[in-house]
């Protein structure tokens, strides 16, 4: 290995890369390790010529065109030789410089991976920097991040050339098996830092496994998570859970039903543990799962379709209210998903309608609470599921829905962050059916008016966000008004009309398509209100109302008419 003795290094006893077979190159050249550093170079004056070389070469843009790449081969080789020093065990180069260097050579997939074989293959682990084999592992990270990318049969904005995947592939196979055997064997902090490697292979890179890697994988991951703490740490373990969060949606995992009934089991039983690394990583994996159950899965499919698991899937849920922030950041989102999926039947049974009324108290509770707006939003969103389905309504009674819709409406106005507000305003929106409004219908109107009178007026992105989702929610109410409203919205409504107006003035011309039907009925519906009051009281409010949904579909129309008329 390479050693320093004073101010000189020596290199002859290590085992450097070989440098690719190519046209160019000589037998000679094909059949020589690459050249050691010169004995005469000091750690001041080391590799300054080479090093700027290296800058250079790795900083040119490749694009798409990585025949470019192939054809400096030998040369990159060549340049990358200072830096594969830094991992022998006795070196004292200046790790700034290195990690510099290292950073730029991101974009050298087949070079780098090289080097990181034969360092990962060689090195001694206890002794070696370890915080330059970190910054090591990121960059493969990034590697495997971006060649997965570009391998995606949907990705167009890249073509890799045969010769340079053969290339890498031979690189990539070696390595994975090398981090596979030598994970174990790392620091914690290194260990990490290797699975996160694994973490980074896409789905089409990991069909580039031979098989008998592959099925490594994933038992070595699950032999990690049943291993002893004292053996393997927790920071190794939740980093396990950001591997299998990602490759549960790999077409082959996420059809796997006992594979997806493993990860589960794994979500169970981590959300329990104490520290908070394992909880975190772990809400994660289990959101995840929920996205690919209720996509890949019906309630009613014969795997699911028992009291058992699904009451499991309950109390997992429960869970989260005892987790640190972080880890809540998943709850709405893993809520939202199980709510809209659900078979209602399992409302039927006692334990299942109290698990839900409790999970719905904690996460009315965390909206408008407290700075963290991510959660708050995810919270929003899966209230929202509950009041898109009567039969929760049914079966959980105004106990439960009317602090939601309370809830729901109180941030849509007070809300510092538009986002959260939005949400809410989408959510109330979800309602089917009046009947789950109920009295509450006229303190939603009342809130839409009043949220919209006391919007600054600067017009950042998230305020655009939120007015377009108040004019969504302003059809939806007014296709369920009745006369009988009047009385207890016309205040709210007439004070306000200007800001409706000019609501509708601003953003009817870009409702989608598929929206806009709520436009045509509430055109209608309106018309009709009007007529039926007639000569009576509040007949002004309600021709008002009915211009400024005529307004609203005569800025559609004209909005698809210049849009015809310029394409």
């Amino acid at each position: 290995m390479a050693r320093r003795e004073g101010d000189k290094w020596h290199t002859k006893d290590t085992p450097g890369p070989r440098p690719y077979r190519n046209l160019t190159q000589t037998d000679s050249t094909r059949n020589n390790e690459v050249p050691s550093l010169s004995e005469d170079i000091d750690d001041d004056k080391m590799t300054q010529t080479r090093f700027n070389e290296i800058i250079r070469f790795i900083e040119k843009p490749y694009g798409a065109d990585y025949v470019n790449l192939i054809a400096h081969y030998e040369r990159l080789w060549h340049c990358w030789h200072d830096l594969y020093v830094v991992f022998d065990p006795d070196c004292r180069l200046n790790m700034g410089r290195a990690k510099w260097a290292i950073q730029l050579a991101n974009n050298c997939f087949p070079s780098y991976l090289a080097l990181m074989e034969r360092r990962l293959t060689y090195a001694h682990y206890i002794k070696c920097p370890t915080d330059c084999m970190i910054e090591a592992m990121k960059c493969c990270v990034l590697i495997f991040t971006k060649i997965s990318k570009y391998l995606d049969p949907d990705y167009l904005e890249h073509g890799l050339d045969q010769e340079f995947l053969q290339k890498f592939d031979v690189h990539f196979q070696n390595l994975v098996g090398t981090l596979i055997d030598n994970i174990l064997k790392c620091s914690s902090v290194l260990g990490s830092a290797m699975i996160d490697v694994l973490a980074a292979i896409g789905s089409h890179l990991y069909l580039r496994l031979p098989e008998e890697v592959e099925k490594r994988i994933v038992p070595f991951l699950m032999s990690v998570t049943n291993a002893d703490p004292k053996h393997v740490s927790s920071q190794v373990k939740a980093r396990v859970g950001r591997c299998f969060g990602k490759y549960i949606e790999f077409p082959w995992f996420r059809a796997d039903f006992p594979f997806m009934v493993g990860i589960f089991e794994l979500c169970e039983r981590f959300l329990l543990q104490s520290e908070n690394v394992m909880k975190i990583s772990y809400a994660w994996v289990f959101a995840n799962w929920t996205d690919v159950i209720v996509n890949d899965f019906p309630s009613t499919d014969e795997n699911l379709y028992n009291n058992d698991i699904n009451i499991r899937i309950l109390s997992t849920l429960i869970l989260y209210t005892n987790l640190p922030v972080k880890a809540k950041y998943n709850i709405g989102r893993a809520a939202g998903n199980i709510f809209a999926w659900m078979d209602m039947q399992l409302l039927e049974i006692e334990v299942v309608r109290n698990a839900i009324r409790k999970l719905t108290e904690n996460l009315v509770a965390m909206i408008g609470t407290g700075q963290d707006y991510k959660l708050r939003w995810n919270c929003a969103y899966a209230l929202g599921n509950i009041l898109g389905n009567r039969i929760f309504f049914h079966y959980l009674e105004a106990d439960v829905v009317d602090p939601i819709i309370k809830t729901l409406s109180k941030w849509m106005v007070n809300s510092q962050n538009f986002k959260e507000r939005a949400q809410c305003v989408t959510s109330l929106r979800k309602v089917v059916d009046k009947d789950i409004y109920g009295d509450r219908y006229a303190l939603v109107w009342n809130r839409l008016c009043l949220s919209l009178a006391v919007l600054p007026v600067e017009t950042c992105e998230g305020i655009q966000k939120f007015k377009s989702e108040c004019i969504l929610l302003f059809f939806h109410l007014t296709n369920m008004l009745e006369t009988k409203d009047f009385p207890s919205i016309n205040d709210a409504v007439t004070g306000n009309m200007q800001h409706l107006r000019s609501l509708v003035d601003d953003f009817a011309g870009a409702i989608l398509m598929e929206d806009f039907d709520a436009v045509i009925t509430a055109n209608e519906y309106i018309k009709d209100i009007e007529n039926q009051l007639a000569q009576l009281p509040y007949e002004t409010t309600a021709s008002a109302l009915a211009d400024i949904v005529q307004l609203a579909v005569y800025r559609h129309r004209g909005t698809r008419r210049d849009s015809a008329s310029s394409t």
